[in-house]
Protein backbone atom coordinates (compact mmCIF):
# COMPACT_ATOMS: atom_id res chain seq x y z
CA UNK A 1 0.00 0.00 0.00
CA UNK A 2 1.73 2.98 -0.97
CA UNK A 3 1.35 6.39 1.08
CA UNK A 4 -1.04 8.33 -1.46
CA UNK A 5 -3.21 5.14 -0.35
CA UNK A 6 -2.76 5.44 2.62
CA UNK A 7 -3.07 9.20 2.87
CA UNK A 8 -6.48 9.24 0.92
CA UNK A 9 -8.18 6.35 3.06
CA UNK A 10 -6.66 8.53 6.13
CA UNK A 11 -8.53 11.36 4.66
CA UNK A 12 -11.76 9.44 4.47
CA UNK A 13 -11.75 8.47 8.13
CA UNK A 14 -11.49 11.99 8.78
CA UNK A 15 -14.65 12.89 6.91
CA UNK A 16 -16.25 9.57 8.02
CA UNK A 17 -15.60 10.40 12.05
CA UNK A 18 -17.47 14.32 10.96
CA UNK A 19 -20.26 13.02 8.93
CA UNK A 20 -20.78 10.76 11.93
CA UNK A 21 -20.44 13.54 14.23
CA UNK A 22 -23.95 15.51 12.96
CA UNK A 23 -25.83 12.48 11.72
CA UNK A 24 -25.78 10.18 14.63
CA UNK A 25 -26.49 10.15 18.17
CA UNK A 26 -23.33 10.01 19.84
CA UNK A 27 -22.52 6.61 21.08
CA UNK A 28 -19.23 4.85 22.36
CA UNK A 29 -18.13 4.31 18.97
CA UNK A 30 -18.30 7.71 17.90
CA UNK A 31 -16.36 9.02 20.61
CA UNK A 32 -13.82 6.39 21.29
CA UNK A 33 -11.19 7.66 18.87
CA UNK A 34 -11.06 11.25 20.94
CA UNK A 35 -10.93 9.65 23.93
CA UNK A 36 -7.64 6.91 22.36
CA UNK A 37 -4.15 8.17 24.23
CA UNK A 38 -2.60 11.27 21.80
CA UNK A 39 -5.39 11.62 19.44
CA UNK A 40 -5.98 15.15 21.26
CA UNK A 41 -2.38 15.74 20.87
CA UNK A 42 -2.51 14.49 17.04
CA UNK A 43 -4.82 16.94 16.50
CA UNK A 44 -3.07 19.82 18.14
CA UNK A 45 0.28 19.05 16.62
CA UNK A 46 -1.70 19.50 13.07
CA UNK A 47 -4.35 22.34 13.78
CA UNK A 48 -2.51 24.09 17.07
CA UNK A 49 -3.96 24.56 20.46
CA UNK A 50 -6.98 26.56 19.54
CA UNK A 51 -8.27 24.07 17.52
CA UNK A 52 -7.97 21.11 20.20
CA UNK A 53 -8.94 22.65 23.71
CA UNK A 54 -12.39 21.82 23.43
CA UNK A 55 -11.91 18.30 22.51
CA UNK A 56 -9.27 17.92 25.49
CA UNK A 57 -12.11 19.72 27.71
CA UNK A 58 -14.20 17.08 26.70
CA UNK A 59 -11.75 14.01 27.38
CA UNK A 60 -10.81 14.77 30.44
CA UNK A 61 -14.10 15.72 31.96
CA UNK A 62 -16.12 12.60 30.37
CA UNK A 63 -17.89 10.41 32.47
CA UNK A 64 -19.50 8.19 30.04
CA UNK A 65 -22.96 10.52 30.29
CA UNK A 66 -23.81 9.59 26.67
CA UNK A 67 -27.36 10.49 27.25
CA UNK A 68 -26.32 14.20 27.76
CA UNK A 69 -24.40 14.05 24.49
CA UNK A 70 -27.44 12.87 23.19
CA UNK A 71 -30.09 15.50 24.61
CA UNK A 72 -27.28 18.37 23.23
CA UNK A 73 -27.43 16.69 19.62
CA UNK A 74 -31.28 16.74 19.64
CA UNK A 75 -31.56 20.33 20.77
CA UNK A 76 -28.50 21.52 18.48
CA UNK A 77 -29.71 19.69 15.06
CA UNK A 78 -33.27 18.01 15.65
CA UNK A 79 -35.42 19.91 17.38
CA UNK A 80 -36.14 23.52 15.87
CA UNK A 81 -36.39 25.25 19.22
CA UNK A 82 -33.85 27.56 21.48
CA UNK A 83 -30.50 26.24 20.78
CA UNK A 84 -31.37 24.95 17.28
CA UNK A 85 -28.43 25.08 14.29
CA UNK A 86 -29.93 24.48 11.08
CA UNK A 87 -27.59 22.13 9.40
CA UNK A 88 -28.35 22.35 5.74
CA UNK A 89 -26.45 24.18 2.93
CA UNK A 90 -29.06 26.26 1.34
CA UNK A 91 -30.88 28.14 4.65
CA UNK A 92 -26.59 29.74 4.71
CA UNK A 93 -26.57 30.31 1.17
CA UNK A 94 -29.74 30.63 -1.17
CA UNK A 95 -32.06 33.56 -1.63
CA UNK A 96 -35.11 33.27 -3.21
CA UNK A 97 -38.35 35.94 -4.53
CA UNK A 98 -41.36 35.48 -3.18
CA UNK A 99 -43.91 38.37 -4.25
CA UNK A 100 -41.79 41.60 -4.89
CA UNK A 101 -39.54 40.60 -1.61
CA UNK A 102 -36.29 38.41 -1.82
CA UNK A 103 -35.93 36.14 1.40
CA UNK A 104 -33.26 34.11 2.52
CA UNK A 105 -33.07 30.81 5.16
CA UNK A 106 -35.67 28.61 2.70
CA UNK A 107 -34.42 25.05 2.51
CA UNK A 108 -34.20 23.24 -0.96
CA UNK A 109 -32.52 25.96 -2.93
CA UNK A 110 -30.15 26.12 -5.74
CA UNK A 111 -27.55 25.31 -3.98
CA UNK A 112 -28.98 21.72 -2.95
CA UNK A 113 -29.58 21.34 -6.22
CA UNK A 114 -26.12 21.73 -7.73
CA UNK A 115 -25.05 19.43 -4.39
CA UNK A 116 -27.23 16.64 -6.07
CA UNK A 117 -26.37 17.33 -9.25
CA UNK A 118 -22.58 16.93 -7.60
CA UNK A 119 -23.56 13.53 -5.84
CA UNK A 120 -24.57 12.10 -9.28
CA UNK A 121 -21.63 12.85 -10.74
CA UNK A 122 -19.51 11.20 -7.90
CA UNK A 123 -21.67 7.95 -8.41
CA UNK A 124 -23.14 8.59 -4.40
CA UNK A 125 -25.65 7.55 -4.61
CA UNK A 126 -27.70 8.44 -1.35
CA UNK A 127 -29.31 5.71 0.93
CA UNK A 128 -33.20 5.06 0.97
CA UNK A 129 -32.76 5.22 4.68
CA UNK A 130 -31.37 8.69 4.75
CA UNK A 131 -34.85 10.93 5.17
CA UNK A 132 -33.15 13.78 5.73
CA UNK A 133 -32.45 16.77 2.71
CA UNK A 134 -29.29 16.28 0.56
CA UNK A 135 -27.52 19.41 1.19
CA UNK A 136 -27.07 18.60 5.26
CA UNK A 137 -23.43 19.29 6.42
CA UNK A 138 -23.06 15.42 7.22
CA UNK A 139 -24.17 14.12 3.70
CA UNK A 140 -21.81 16.49 2.13
CA UNK A 141 -19.02 15.26 4.59
CA UNK A 142 -20.13 11.86 3.54
CA UNK A 143 -19.75 11.80 -0.09
CA UNK A 144 -15.94 13.47 0.67
CA UNK A 145 -15.36 10.50 2.53
CA UNK A 146 -17.25 8.53 -0.60
CA UNK A 147 -14.48 10.24 -2.96
CA UNK A 148 -11.89 9.81 -0.55
CA UNK A 149 -12.19 6.18 -0.82
CA UNK A 150 -12.78 6.31 -4.69
CA UNK A 151 -9.64 8.16 -4.71
CA UNK A 152 -7.27 5.45 -2.28
CA UNK A 153 -8.67 2.41 -5.21
CA UNK A 154 -7.56 4.72 -7.56
CA UNK A 155 -3.98 5.22 -6.71
CA UNK A 156 -3.92 2.01 -5.52
CA UNK A 157 -5.13 0.59 -9.39
CA UNK A 158 -2.55 3.59 -10.39
CA UNK A 159 -5.34 5.14 -12.56
CA UNK A 160 -4.16 8.52 -12.94
CA UNK A 161 -7.16 9.65 -14.86
CA UNK A 162 -9.70 8.54 -11.96
CA UNK A 163 -7.34 10.39 -9.12
CA UNK A 164 -7.70 13.53 -11.53
CA UNK A 165 -11.25 12.94 -11.69
CA UNK A 166 -12.23 12.26 -8.25
CA UNK A 167 -10.35 15.03 -6.71
CA UNK A 168 -11.64 17.70 -8.91
CA UNK A 169 -14.81 16.74 -7.74
CA UNK A 170 -13.44 16.82 -4.12
CA UNK A 171 -12.06 20.11 -4.87
CA UNK A 172 -15.79 21.45 -6.00
CA UNK A 173 -17.28 20.03 -3.01
CA UNK A 174 -15.29 21.90 -0.98
CA UNK A 175 -14.75 24.95 -2.86
CA UNK A 176 -18.12 26.00 -4.19
CA UNK A 177 -20.03 24.20 -1.23
CA UNK A 178 -18.63 23.40 2.37
CA UNK A 179 -16.10 26.11 2.74
CA UNK A 180 -19.10 28.57 1.47
CA UNK A 181 -21.60 28.19 4.61
CA UNK A 182 -19.63 25.40 7.09
CA UNK A 183 -17.32 28.20 8.69
CA UNK A 184 -21.02 30.04 9.43
CA UNK A 185 -22.20 27.21 10.71
CA UNK A 186 -19.69 26.33 12.89
CA UNK A 187 -19.68 29.95 14.50
CA UNK A 188 -23.48 29.36 15.44
CA UNK A 189 -22.22 25.66 16.80
CA UNK A 190 -20.07 27.71 18.93
CA UNK A 191 -22.43 29.90 20.49
CA UNK A 192 -25.34 27.62 20.88
CA UNK A 193 -23.60 24.73 22.47
CA UNK A 194 -23.82 23.62 26.25
CA UNK A 195 -20.88 21.38 26.64
CA UNK A 196 -17.32 21.46 24.78
CA UNK A 197 -17.79 18.10 22.44
CA UNK A 198 -19.93 20.09 19.84
CA UNK A 199 -18.01 22.93 19.90
CA UNK A 200 -14.98 21.17 19.60
CA UNK A 201 -16.21 19.45 16.70
CA UNK A 202 -17.35 22.45 15.06
CA UNK A 203 -13.63 23.83 15.30
CA UNK A 204 -11.97 20.85 13.83
CA UNK A 205 -14.19 21.11 11.09
CA UNK A 206 -13.56 24.41 10.07
CA UNK A 207 -9.58 24.12 10.53
CA UNK A 208 -9.81 20.38 8.34
CA UNK A 209 -11.44 22.01 5.69
CA UNK A 210 -9.38 25.13 5.38
CA UNK A 211 -6.74 22.77 4.94
CA UNK A 212 -8.09 20.51 2.28
CA UNK A 213 -9.36 23.72 0.39
CA UNK A 214 -5.44 24.71 0.60
CA UNK A 215 -4.33 20.99 -0.23
CA UNK A 216 -6.70 20.54 -3.04
CA UNK A 217 -6.01 23.44 -4.69
CA UNK A 218 -2.32 22.78 -4.61
CA UNK A 219 -2.63 19.64 -5.46
CA UNK A 220 -4.36 20.34 -9.37
CA UNK A 221 -1.26 19.25 -11.55
CA UNK A 222 -1.90 15.26 -10.65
Amino acid sequence: MTDRVRWAEARGNMYRFLSAAFLEVPSAVMVAPLLADGFVDGLEEMFGAGVADDLRQFVRGFQGDYAALDQEFQDLFMVPLGRYVTPYEAVYRDEREIGETRVQGLLMGASTLAVKQLYREAGAAISEDFKDLPDHVGLELACMEFLCGAEARAWDQEDLGEVRRVRDLQRRLVHEHLRQWVPALCELIRERAAGPFYRGIARLMEAYLVQEAEALTSSRDI
